[in-house]
């Protein structure tokens, strides 16, 4: 009985390798001559970790004749997937998992070309959720997948000579406590998809290149977008930024900024940037509800609540008609509904042209 169950478990094991290849690129080669396909998740001197699907096998090295790793430069960079990307199956690394728990390890762990799909939950990632270049991020929907986050949140700090670069992030509702999402010296990052609210503010920008947000719900915050430190060259576009304290978008007039080492706490240098450098463009919006909902501090220019004048094109400014104080699906005579960009890249799952915000009204 006992042999009989050991045959099944091998063959029930070897049925799961075959099927890895089309999914995986790590290799283990053994030295009796089987080839197994997955995702390497450790290596120490004595075995090597493989993921595949979602099981994790170990190898001793003594059993193994090499190991072959995924080409970082054979990596598809985020935005450049296909666009029917299957995440379930495609993600390389899952969350939670044995080896993942948190979001914050399998960022850690992550390399470039590595997609991470976080299933349905809340996930407490407390302070400081750094970010990596060339990995994309998804959750199973911003109705379903919650991240929380304190002090300074998704960042990306690194500084000048190591800019972030390649990422995407998109299907979480994202509730910073006291922090910000804030992005510094990163270039091709994309937020989409995500509900950000909570008690503290919205997305904080600084120098930065091509930094992409589509179809977000920025609500009920301190701040909503403020570009702090020039040059910023950002897009949002289909987005509701609503409720949000002093202003919806913020450009802000600082030419001088301390350069910090944060492993010391002490200033390095200070820097000088000019604001007329940021490039913000505004596509098909709904800014409402805050005191001012467009402020450029660089050129005086303020946009007072209800006042629909801000630069770009499609904008507007009106309630987006919530259906609930926390629930931010649209009613059904929303004004955001069908008044996203028209463009086919932009369409709904079901054929429509765009919704304004994170929950499309699929009618």
């Amino acid at each position: 009985m006992i042999d009989k169950i050991k045959v099944i478990s091998l063959i029930l094991i070897m049925f799961m390798f075959g099927f890895s290849r089309a999914i995986f690129a790590d290799i283990i080669c053994l030295k009796n001559g089987k080839t197994i396909e997955g995702k390497i998740i450790k290596e120490t001197d004595e075995y090597v970790k493989i993921r595949i699907n979602e099981v994790i096998v170990t190898f001793d090295r003594k059993d193994i004749e090499f190991v072959e790793k995924k080409k970082l430069e054979d990596a598809a960079k985020p935005g450049q997937r296909k666009k029917e990307l299957n995440v379930k199956e495609e993600a390389t690394i899952i969350v939670p998992s044995e080896e993942y728990p948190t979001i914050k390890k399998a960022i850690e762990d992550a390399r470039a070309g590595d997609i991470i799909y976080v299933k349905q939950g809340t996930y407490d990632e407390g302070t400081d959720l750094k970010l990596k270049s060339g990995i994309e991020i998804y959750g199973a929907g911003p109705d379903k997948t919650e991240i929380i986050l304190g002090k300074l949140s998704l960042c990306s700090r690194l500084g000048r000579d190591n800019w972030l670069s390649d990422i995407v992030i998109e299907g979480f509702t994202i509730k910073t406590k006291w922090g910000s999402i804030y992005i510094d010296f990163a270039k091709n990052l994309t937020i989409k998809r995500c509900l950000i609210t909570g008690t503290g503010s919205g997305i904080h920008i600084s120098r930065s290149e091509n930094v992409q947000i589509i179809n977000c719900t920025i609500v009920n915050l301190k701040e909503g977008i403020t570009l702090y430190y020039p040059p910023v060259v950002m897009t949002v576009r289909n987005s509701i930024i609503s409720n949000c304290g002093r202003s919806g978008i913020l450009i802000s007039a600082k030419k001088e900024r301390d350069m910090i080492d944060y492993r010391t706490g002490k200033v390095i240098k200070r820097e000088t940037g000019d604001a007329k450098e940021n490039n913000l463009s505004l596509y098909y919006n709904d800014i409402w509800g805050h005191h001012y909902n467009f402020y450029d501090a660089t050129r005086g220019e303020k946009t007072p609540y209800k006042k629909d004048c801000f630069p770009g094109e499609g904008n507007i400014s009106k309630d987006p008609k919530f259906r609930g104080p926390e629930d931010y699906r649209l009613q059904l005579t929303s004004p955001c509904i069908d008044a996203g960009d028209p463009g086919l890249e932009y369409k709904e799952r079901n054929g429509s042209r765009a919704d304004i915000g994170a929950f499309p009204c699929l009618r």
